[in-house]
């Protein structure tokens, strides 16, 4: 969804900057400052939730291309993307929120109208390099198999709660046969492709930069 969006725009002349979770701390930040600049005209960022987070960003308008943008998705999670427009000290006094498909905009200001829900557990997922202390145990093991495992024997307290890796999984299975450091695979299924969508093209193309290491 993200680059599909940000190649559709680039189509259309528009030369956006893109962030997602997953991008390097340091690409992150010179991304936010071409942002940031707000000399090209029109300025436009294509990114995921994780512009909410830890970023001052210029942001006049968000528009939520899908809306809810996750499973279960908390009103606290849409405020805190929300709130980017027009964010305190940023360029912008007032922001605006919308949605791309008209038939979302009630379900968003639903979700700005309910009191914030209390967090009850805080979601926690596998690092890279605990799966890689892991793996000294299981040197034959797949890198498929050593996370497969690394989640049955976990255990959590009532704080917290094991994020769903599921996406991560199906990436993880693509590239599970590539000889590449399990820091490497890691960090290639924290990419943004949208395994719930039928792309035979993406996939290919995921398997084979992977396959270029």
């Amino acid at each position: 969804m993200l680059f599909s969006v940000a190649k559709s725009l680039t189509k259309l002349g528009v030369q956006p900057t893109v962030i997602y979770g997953a991008l390097p701390p340091w690409t992150k930040l010179n991304q936010a400052k071409t942002f940031n600049e707000m000399s090209r005209k029109p300025n436009v960022m294509v990114a995921t939730d994780a512009v909410g987070m830890g970023l001052n960003l210029n942001i006049r308008r968000i528009i939520f291309v899908q809306f809810p943008f996750g499973e279960h998705q908390a009103n606290y999670h849409v405020m805190q993307v929300a709130g980017r427009a027009g964010r305190f000290q940023s360029a912008y006094q007032k922001g605006w929120v919308t949605t791309l498909r008209p038939a979302d905009m009630r379900l968003l200001e639903a979700f700005m109208k309910e009191p914030i829900k209390p967090i009850e557990t805080a979601g926690i997922a596998p690092t890279s390099e605990q799966l890689e202390t892991f793996s000294y145990h299981l040197p034959h093991a797949s890198f498929l198999s050593i996370i497969d495992m690394f989640i049955s024997i976990s255990s959590l307290s009532k704080k917290f709660h094991l994020c769903d890796i599921e996406q991560f999984r199906k990436l993880a299975e693509l590239i599970d046969d590539v000889p590449l450091s399990i820091k490497v695979k890691y960090a290639f299924c924290t990419a943004p492709v949208d395994m719930d969508v039928d792309n035979g093209v993406a996939r290919a193309c995921f398997v084979r930069i992977a396959r270029r290491q």
